[in-house]
């Protein structure tokens, strides 16, 4: 049974009233909400993309350096006075010795100072059991550091990553017994600050992440913490562009390096970054909410203006309709009321006279 049986006429405008309300509303949220979310795919690819332009820059100018680094590396692996000491070294008379020794020092200490990502630039020479470095000197082969160079120089990318240190190790000759180790000692600090400017807003993290080992290698940009390094750890098993960790969502570009297994990886909180559009939806959410509140209350205002008029039109009729043609309405505003009401009220001074001329 309809509603409209029990209240015929309460109900009908006020029910009209809310429908068109809500025919309004509802395709006006809808269609900000997929604007919204159109916003959040194209924040979200504009920030990939920025991502990409950074890492590119970075990649391609770390790839150059590293690349003179080991074009000088090599360069000096093929001296005259580090062969003549390591190879024929009893061929040498002291002065000629001491003289090339010291020659190579230099030639290392200058090496070490081409780039500001060299730390230390030395030789590990078996034949005369000495380890020659630009920045220590000359001192007794260390065994263990030598058989652990041995041990992982022919790496794919040539960086060896030894108890949280990166190297360059370049053994000649090359396929037989080593006649000598020319090692670059690469700084992470100094990398580390570059990575830094990277991530200049702080949200996220940067990273230099390689697999090449069984244990994997990370260079932090400066400043990380242990929190941060274990977050770095835990990221990279993750695929893809975007994932989530202890119910926060993260965007990550990962850019390789021309050097195997080494990339560099930016991952930003997705949440941080969106929050301006997470702000706009939840605005959206609370101004749609107040707006069918003030639309509910303004239509309910609306049907009383209206209801009040036509309910004391209703009974003048109901009075009418028993014979009481003395019934006046009178309405005070100048609207399509008033204009009804004299129309009623010269309707029933005529039925009145109708009535008097049909008795007599």
């Amino acid at each position: 049974m309809k509603l409209s049986t029990f209240f015929p006429f309460r109900y009908g405008i006020l029910l009209k009233l809310f429908t068109v309300v809500l025919i309004v509303l509802i395709p006006i949220y809808i269609i900000v909400s997929l604007m919204s979310n159109s916003g959040v795919d194209i924040i979200r690819q504009q920030i990939l993309m920025l991502m990409e332009q950074k890492s590119d820059y970075f990649v391609s100018a770390t790839d150059s350096e590293l690349e003179r680094i080991a074009k000088l590396q090599k360069d000096l692996a093929d001296d005259p006075d580090l062969q003549s000491i390591s190879i024929r070294p009893d061929t040498l008379r002291d002065y000629e010795r001491a003289k090339a020794i010291n020659d190579l020092q230099s030639k290392l200490r200058t090496l070490s100072e081409s780039s500001r990502y060299i730390k230390e630039a030395f030789v590990i020479i078996p034949s005369i059991e000495r380890r020659i470095s630009s920045s220590t000197g000359m001192k007794d082969i260390d065994q263990d550091e030598f058989s652990r160079f041995l041990t992982n120089k022919a790496s794919a990318s040539g960086l060896t990553s030894i108890d949280g240190r990166i190297f360059f190790v370049l053994g000649v000759p090359y396929m037989t017994k080593i006649n000598y180790l020319m090692i670059v000692e690469l700084s992470i600090s100094k990398i580390s600050v570059d990575l830094g400017s990277l991530n200049s807003t702080g949200n996220g993290t940067v990273f230099i992440w390689s697999n090449e080992t069984n244990t994997p290698s990370v260079i932090p940009a400066v400043g990380a913490t242990d929190e941060v390094m274990s977050f770095n750890l835990n990221s990279s098993a993750h695929e893809g562009n975007a994932f989530r960790i202890d119910d926060k969502n993260y965007l990550r570009f990962t850019k390789a390096f021309e050097l195997p297994n080494w990339s560099l990886v930016t991952v930003v909180e997705e949440d941080q970054i969106l929050l301006p559009v997470h702000s706009f939806k939840e605005w959206l959410i609370v101004l749609s909410v107040a707006s069918i509140i003030v639309f509910v209350i303004a239509s309910f205002l609306l049907y009383r203006f209206i209801h009040k008029p036509l309910r004391k039109m209703m009974q003048a009729f109901k009075k009418v309709e028993v014979g009481q043609f003395d019934t006046n309405l009178a309405h005070t505003n100048k609207d399509e009321f008033y204009y009804l009401f004299q129309q009623f009220n010269q309707m029933t001074s005529q039925l009145k006279i109708l009535r008097v001329c049909f008795r007599k």
